[in-house]
């Protein structure tokens, strides 16, 4: 396994000019070794330019921090997948909002280094939970791809809108004694909707015990939560009903069925 560093001028990640095998601080890290790929292990330090991409990115491992943090910016456009079991942030840089996302590819460590701020989306694309290690703040939109997806780590999740990108049941769970915070709307995925599939979506802590929570707020038009499950949460503020379709819970049940008016919806709050 060879482990690619990003050169002193930055540049593209897509291309194979942005990559040396020299780790040395030093002109003798040229590129033009090739472009890394999920079996790839890559290093971004404080000798390394700033970075964008002009397609989808592959890697194995990405770490920021691991050689001295790196201080530039990184501006994707496209997916970055990380294949293996780190992405590393440092302190230092600067994520810069745009159509890109980091794309979880298998159970993995996500290191943030006080850098919990996303400026775009996260894809948890594989079976198995990505580990968190501070409070998460994803200012776009949390993907669901895999069937059996998550977080752990005794750390909150913060997203805009969690969203169902498959049509195969999909169970997802939250850290125990935590809480994902969804400002905007649970959205199933097109598939489910338009064709009627009764799989479910099952939200629940990453333990046997109850304890997790979800709080639900936003748009009260975009909540259409039919065939989702929460097994190991505690629903309050019952009044407030912001929900077409039943919640389906093994203790504690409430049925949401009549469509809401919009003089008296506001949030939900779901809580362990």
């Amino acid at each position: 396994m060879v482990t690619y560093y990003a050169v002193n001028a930055g540049g593209n990640m897509n291309t194979a000019a942005t990559w040396s095998t020299i780790s040395a601080k030093d002109a003798s890290r040229v590129g033009g070794a090739v472009v890394p790929s999920s079996t790839s292990d890559c290093i971004v330090d404080d000798y390394s330019g700033n970075l964008t991409t002009s397609a989808t990115f592959n890697c194995l491992t990405l770490d920021f921090a691991i050689n001295g943090n790196f201080a530039g910016t990184l501006t994707p456009s496209q997916a970055i997948n990380i294949y293996g079991n780190k992405l590393t942030l440092s302190s230092t840089m600067t994520l810069v909002s745009g159509n890109g996302n980091f794309a979880f590819r298998a159970a993995a460590t996500f290191t943030t280094n006080g850098n919990n701020i996303i400026p775009f989306k996260i894809f948890l694309s594989a079976v198995g939970l990505v580990t968190l290690t501070e409070d998460i703040y994803i200012y776009q939109d949390l993907y669901l791809f895999g069937t059996a997806v998550g977080f752990t780590g005794n750390f909150n999740i913060y997203c805009t809108d969690l969203i169902t990108a498959t049509s195969a049941s999909q169970t997802f769970k939250i850290p125990n004694g935590k809480t994902l915070y969804v400002s905007g709307a649970i959205l199933l995925s097109e598939g489910w909707n338009s064709l009627g599939v009764a799989n479910t979506l099952t939200i629940s802590s990453n333990t046997a015990t109850s304890g997790a929570s979800l709080s639900f707020s936003g748009d009260y038009a975009n909540h259409f939560i039919g065939r989702v499950a929460f097994t190991d949460i505690t629903a309050s503020n019952k009044t407030l009903y912001d929900y077409q379709g039943t919640l389906t819970r093994t203790s504690n049940i409430v049925s949401l069925t009549t469509p809401p008016t919009a003089a008296t919806t506001t949030a939900i709050g779901l809580i362990g």
